[in-house]
């Protein structure tokens, strides 16, 4: 996990952690995993519904969206960002427009950023490997 953080270290301001003294290896405090502010539009599916949406934050658990429809907490949904295959999970919470998502598996989240700059040329500091 420190490796896929010290690969975003300093290259992305939107990173929502702890200091940089975690990133480089020192003790973690907190048991919460960090998350990426992205602002990207995707498509999601729930029973019943399918539209855009805005994922406003990524990590590996999950990702916080904003849509003016909202599941009800405990439904199943599928997330589809550009270049990416499909991010299933379940709702966790819901407030005012935006809602938390628990994926199904840990997601990788470099894998994500690479794959959605290949698919729509937005690059947020992760280059591609040599």
């Amino acid at each position: 996990m420190i490796q896929f953080f010290a690969k975003l270290q300093g290259v992305l301001p939107t990173w929502r952690g702890e200091s940089s003294k975690a990133l480089a290896g020192g003790p973690e405090r907190r048991g919460a995993t960090r998350s990426l502010a992205l602002f990207w539009s995707a498509r999601m599916r729930t029973r019943g519904w399918a539209g855009p949406v805005t994922v406003v934050e990524i990590s590996a658990r999950g990702m916080r969206l904003r849509s003016p429809y909202y599941p009800e907490i405990g439904a199943r949904v599928v997330v589809e960002l550009p270049g990416n295959a499909p991010l299933a999970g379940v709702v966790r919470w819901a407030d005012l427009g935006r809602f938390g998502m628990q994926f199904d598996r840990e997601a990788d989240v470099v894998g994500i950023l690479r794959a959605h700059k290949r698919a729509t040329g937005r690059h947020l500091g992760v280059d591609e490997p040599d």
